[in-house]
């Protein structure tokens, strides 16, 4: 307590001599935080504080500057819980604010006084300083400025459950902030904002929700949808953060050419062979990275336009486009804290974007997260068996497999089976179905584009049971995005490309294929992969780079990063995951750890993509035999989405397959060939293109890969990681 004192002392000594209004803030608020009180040192504060401040506030002469100290007493007091002396200091603020020409100090006086004034419950007065506040706040360039005087008349009138009131000032609050975002580029500065500010997007939803259950007015639920991709848009743009700002300009590409013809000789066999069914492939498992230990952060004044345009929350006008036809579904998913929210667009009779709803207001399932999260954690625990080396698993063939997992369940393990079963009925898909789509029998004909948040990025939702079948089965094909903005960028690139494409339906592949694996088992079925490309494929369809060779036929960094342009169908096999990159810039190497596959002559992480300035707008898929390069991660509710998806969909590729956990080595090489034969029959063929052409082809590569070879891999260890991103 007397350290406290001697603090304040220190500092109200050392203001008038110095005039240091910033070394007095600093001081004050250090002393205020450092020291906890009693409840009998609260008393003595009570009593002593005014005096050490009564001392200071003589020596400030002008009033700007004394309006500010003012500010800054009464907040300090209000966070030690002094509200009736800090509504006065507070109350002082405001007047000596009231003559000042500084917009800003008004703003900040007034929006501190009014705060207070709603927090205990003296509204009418709260409104008054807060719409002054706002009035100030509109004069100034500063987003944030504008963001926080709208917030506060937002939760004044919340507050009030005056939702109706309350909802604009979010609305208005929400751009502001977006603004913000899309401007800032300190180190740390956006993961920051985004921690403080959450509030601004789950509870505008929330009061969306409410106005429409007082209204009836949809246009509520349209400004909720944007509050809910909002944040989405958010949380991609600061994991993205972790990547280096672009370069003006890329390496030269070279023109796409087929090749080698004799592509066996490209990989080293015979005595490596190994074992015939393959080995785990992946590198380090995410949840044993700290990817917070190396990162590169974009530096101040660096703009990256392609990353401010993940930033903005998609307008509604702006979804027509993403809505090809009257069966196409975007149903975008939202967590306010355990009530998951789910938000499914269709076109409605008019033709028009409908966001389909209750009579009450948005669909919503209330509490469910804690137990999603058990799933989460439950699924890991069935992959922690399938891949345990102690089971000699990657020497199991697939209906070996099942009966170890059979009898782990047995065992008091976790079944696979139920683990599906519960995700369909927690996430109650029966009802989400019927209220997007009555008629059962047309359900078979919806294409569902999901856009998962939380835990459902950790689960593969097409593999959910509904009435006994999975989700993939109930459909007409199913996809996924990261965010509606995120998709209208994709969606842009395809339209601006699509006079050089209309009429270009030959396959041009370039496949990168590692399968040495360096200090990993060796992928044995690469080459057997690679055949699968080379025969289920149009003559000269095909750019190879493998283990062997001449320089330029080999899958090494320098080589992706040249042919990476070059085809309209780009497969990677190799071993994938989050592992360690070094990266030399301009200021010398940094070591990042981010998603990575394992090249030759060593990992290309997603940072190195954007670093070189990656450019795969040409890139109509991307298909990645790998590992773990499904995955997108939700860091324990930090408000941060990681992946390499969203790596790859910043450098313009518009669609992305991989898997969300380890493969085995032939199951993968089994899968690519069902991938391969449904993209040439849904895309690389004669004649228009269904828009739902490669979500098709997906979808029945899923299907026949699962009845293949007496239904050998029909188990969702080996089908349910496979995901499509992006376009359909």
């Amino acid at each position: 307590m007397n350290h406290l004192l001697r603090e304040l002392e220190a500092a109200g000594a050392e203001f008038p001599q110095t005039g240091n209004l910033g070394r007095y803030a600093d001081r004050t608020l250090l002393a205020f935080l450092r020291f906890p009180v009693t409840p009998e040192q609260r008393q003595e504060l009570v009593r002593t504080l005014p005096g050490i401040f009564e001392q200071i506030l003589p020596a400030i002469k002008v009033a700007e500057e004394k309006s500010y100290v003012l500010t800054v007493i009464g907040d300090r007091l209000r966070l030690l819980g002094f509200l009736q002396e800090a509504l006065d200091y507070l109350g002082r603020a405001a007047e000596a604010a009231e003559t000042l020409d500084s917009a800003l100090t008004r703003c900040n006086a007034f929006r501190s006084y009014g705060n207070l004034l709603s927090n205990t419950g003296r509204y009418p007065e709260a409104a008054e300083y807060l719409r002054r506040a706002a009035e100030a706040a509109e004069t100034l360039d500063d987003a944030l400025t504008r963001c926080n005087a709208a917030r506060s008349l937002a939760h004044s009138s919340y507050r009030q459950k005056n939702f109706k009131e309350a909802l604009p000032h979010f609305v208005k609050s929400q751009r502001a902030l977006h603004q913000t975002l899309r401007d800032n580029r300190w180190p740390q500065g956006v993961g920051a904002i985004v921690s403080m500010y959450a509030d601004v997007f789950h509870m505008g939803l929330w009061t969306a929700d409410r106005v429409y259950e007082e209204t009836q007015d949809e246009l509520a639920l349209w400004h909720g949808l944007g509050f809910a991709d909002g944040i989405r848009c958010v949380l991609i743009r600061e994991g993205l953060r972790q990547h280096a700002a672009r370069p003006s300009a890329s390496a030269a590409a070279a023109p796409w050419r087929p090749g080698p013809e004799r592509f066996r000789e490209l990989f080293h066999e015979g005595a490596a062979a190994g074992p015939a069914v393959g080995a785990l492939r992946g590198l380090r498992r995410l949840e044993e990275i700290r990817p917070a230990d190396y990162t590169i952060r974009e530096r101040s004044g660096v703009a990256d336009p392609d990353k401010d345009a993940f930033c903005p929350p998609i307008a509604r006008e702006e979804l027509d486009r993403l809505l090809p036809d009257d069966d196409t579904v975007l149903v975008l998913f939202h967590f306010v804290d355990d009530d998951l929210y789910g938000l499914p667009i269709r076109r409605g009779e008019d033709r028009k974007p409908r966001l389909i709803h209750g009579a009450d207001g948005f669909l919503f399932l209330t509490g469910v997260r804690p137990r999603l999260e058990q799933l989460v954690k439950d699924l890991r625990n069935v992959l922690a068996v399938v891949i345990d080396p102690d089971i000699g698993w990657y020497r199991l063939d697939a209906a070996e497999l099942r009966k170890n997992l059979r009898q782990e369940t047995v065992r008091g393990g976790h079944d696979t089976a139920a683990i599906f079963e519960e995700l369909g009925a927690i996430m109650a898909w029966s009802a989400l179905l019927e209220a997007i789509e009555p008629d059962p029998a047309r359900r078979r004909n919806l294409h569902l584009v999901l856009l998962p948040d939380g835990p459902l990025f950790q689960l593969p939702l097409h593999a959910a049971r509904v009435e006994g079948r999975p989700l993939v089965d109930c459909v007409g094909s199913l996809r996924y995005g990261l965010s509606l903005r995120t998709l209208a960028i994709q969606e842009g690139i395809e339209r601006s490309r699509k006079a050089r494409e209309e009429g270009e339906r030959t396959l041009r592949g370039v496949a990168f294929v590692n399968p040495a694996g360096g200090d990993y088992d060796r992928l044995h079925s690469a080459v057997d992969e690679v055949a699968h490309l080379v025969n289920g494929s149009p003559p000269e369809s095909w750019r190879l780079f493998g283990e062997r060779g001449a320089a330029d036929l080999l899958a090494v960094r320098a080589n992706l990063r040249r042919h990476h342009p070059t085809p309209n169908l780009l497969w990677s096999v190799c071993h994938g995951g989050t592992t360690t990159d070094t990266i030399d810039g301009d200021d010398g190497p940094t070591v990042v750890v981010n998603p990575s596959l394992l090249l030759r002559d060593g990992p290309v992480s997603t940072t190195r993509m954007v670093a070189e300035g990656y450019d795969l707008k040409p890139v109509l898929e991307w298909h990645n035999s790998c590992c773990l390069l499904g995955r997108i991660e939700e860091r324990e509710r930090t408000h941060q989405v990681e992946g390499y998806i969203a790596a790859l969909t910043l450098l313009g590729c518009r669609r992305v397959s991989s898997a969300s956990w380890e493969l085995s080595d032939v199951a993968a090489a089994e899968f690519a060939r069902h991938k391969l034969k449904a993209l040439c029959d849904h895309v690389f063929r004669p004649g228009p293109r269904s828009p739902h052409a490669f979500a098709l082809a997906h979808r029945d590569a899923i299907a026949a890969f699962r009845a293949a070879d007496d239904r050998r891999y029909d188990h969702e260890y080996f089908w349910a990681p496979y995901l499509l991103y992006g376009l359909g």
